[in-house]
């Protein structure tokens, strides 16, 4: 019951900006509707410059 209580805890969820659905917050794309969503984090991207 204590794993369960702390996975909750750290899954997150936000809405789509289209249907408005509840989705996970690290989702690319929306369960309900099916459109891909904007990216909100851009950390993937540290350590990688555009210059090569």
């Amino acid at each position: 019951m204590l794993f369960t209580s702390l996975v909750t805890k750290r899954s997150r969820s936000m809405k789509c900006p289209f249907c408005k659905a509840e989705i996970p917050d690290n989702a690319r794309f929306c369960t309900r509707c099916g459109r891909n969503l904007p990216r909100r984090d851009r950390s993937e991207n540290e350590g990688h410059s555009p210059d090569g």
